[in-house]
């Protein structure tokens, strides 16, 4: 691929950190996707299973979506992680994305009405 410079095309900082969730350093950087691909019996869940591990037990997430035909049979790898068996969905599902979207913003959405119902609590105490 070709590519070729700009000149005085400047990119300024908008103050959105796209790496917001903090997590140790040695640990990946999150918000990720990560797409694990190898021949059968390489690692790919072990490897996932210790990850999705780790990561919870510095509290760098709260939740794990699961996208895979096969989880049922690695079940053992993965009943250490709390992963509720409705957010276990098949790759072959259509709406695979839109319901795990729809799912994130229902918890944002919990999350934000608990703020504004500590927020309401703490000025009418005060």
């Amino acid at each position: 691929m070709k590519t070729k410079s700009i000149p005085n095309l400047k990119f300024k900082d908008l103050g959105n950190d796209a790496f917001s969730v903090s997590t140790p350093t040695e640990h990946i950087s999150l918000n990720s996707v990560i797409l694990l691909v190898a021949k059968k019996q390489s690692g790919k869940t072990f490897f996932a299973s210790n990850l999705m591990n780790q990561l919870k037990q510095v509290k760098a997430c709260d939740r794990i979506f699961v996208i895979s035909d096969t989880f049922n049979s690695n079940k053992n790898m993965m009943e250490h992680l709390d992963i509720k068996r409705e957010d276990i969905f098949s790759p072959n599902d259509p709406n695979v994305i839109h319901e795990i979207t729809k799912r994130i913003e229902a918890d944002l959405f919990i999350c934000v009405s608990s703020q504004i119902k500590l927020s309401f609590k703490s000025k009418t105490l005060s």
